[in-house]
């Protein structure tokens, strides 16, 4: 059942709520140990103090690990002055939808997903162009890894026609980009022969229960996903790069061609050619100048805390915005 982005937002009514109530309660205790009016106390601390939410994915994923560890360092350094909550979500299409209803402030997603609520496309043509939403931060590298069992014949995405396969839940940014690259191929989800909507590890529960013949994820590596599955269950990875359909995947646009080095994984020998995307932050261009601030110079930073509590973001150096990317970066971060 597709999750409702309404209930993001009444989690957010209640937090919001509480926090409310500690500030006050909190003004009220240091009015009466001062001998002060609690009221300047109160209005000082709402107008100082702010809340914000970051949407990362599934909680056992890269997005949201690096969600929950760019939080932890904005509440270690920016204590009674502002609070970010990491959120678990299904994903990029429900993380941009959340933004883009102000259900949430901050979300992370794949740069194909991000480029096609921009312009009103695909799966967000009902809801027309997305033109306030604005950039923050570049995070890290994802590649499309296909999982197949070695030996099972699948040397090519077309090859899934009438298998069992895990197209990730819906409100993902890897159902979304697969549906965009089956379209390319002429195919359907409803080619498989089954198609299921799991949270990443538990499609791998599946896939080495031998009731998945592939697995489509996107992701940072090394994942530990892909790792389980190459060392305990017998997978392989598909070279998309190399594969037939690596000419259509490419004529989309809006992938890059990747290389997944031999030693990334123990099991890999050899350097293998896919295709990738960017894991990105954004925002919508209302989102407070400070609290775009606090988040670039966090990630800017890159602190050996921020890396070791999420590993991916030690691909990139500085995590800056792309200058001609189609997404604006917030004005907060945009050359004076």
């Amino acid at each position: 059942m597709r999750p409702s982005p309404n209930c993001d937002f009444l989690v957010l009514v209640h937090i919001t709520g509480t926090v409310h109530t500690l500030r006050a309660l909190l003004s009220l205790t240091l009015a009466a140990m001062l001998g002060l009016s609690a009221a300047p106390l109160r209005a000082q601390a709402t107008d100082s103090f702010s809340f914000f939410t970051l949407a990362g994915g599934d909680i056992g994923g890269n997005y949201f690990a690096v969600a929950r560890a760019i939080c932890r360092e904005i509440n270690r350094r920016h204590v009674g002055v502002m609070r970010c909550s990491p959120e678990s979500t299904p994903g990029s299409v429900y993380n941009l939808t959340g933004l883009r209803l102000n259900h949430i402030e901050f979300a992370i997603v794949q740069s194909d997903t991000m480029l096609a609520a921009r312009g009103g496309t695909g799966g967000f043509a009902r809801m027309g162009p997305f033109e306030d939403l604005r950039g923050v931060a570049t995070l890290y590298t994802e590649a499309i890894v296909v999982l197949v069992h070695a030996g099972s014949g699948i040397e090519d995405l077309a090859d899934l026609a009438g298998k069992r396969v895990d197209v990730g839940p819906i409100s993902s940014g890897r159902r979304a980009s697969l549906e965009r690259i089956l379209v390319a191929l002429d195919l359907d989800v409803f080619d498989f022969a089954e198609a299921s909507e799991l949270p990443s590890s538990a499609a791998i529960d599946e896939f080495c229960g031998d009731r998945l013949d592939a697995v489509v994820l996107i992701v940072g590596n090394p994942d530990r996903n892909v790792a389980r599955a190459l060392s305990e269950c017998s997978a392989a990875i598909l070279p998309l790069g190399s594969s037939r359909s690596a000419t259509a995947i490419g004529e989309l646009g809006v992938y890059e061609n990747l290389v997944l080095p031999a030693g990334i994984y123990p099991e890999l020998m050899t350097d293998l050619a896919t295709f990738g995307v960017k894991a990105m932050l954004v925002t919508r261009e209302a989102a407070p100048a400070e609290e775009v601030q606090a988040i670039a110079d966090t990630l800017g930073r890159n602190t050996a805390m921020l890396v070791r509590a999420a590993p991916v973001l030690a691909e990139e150096a500085s995590h800056g915005w792309p200058e001609r990317s189609a997404v604006p970066v917030h004005p907060a971060l945009a050359p004076q």
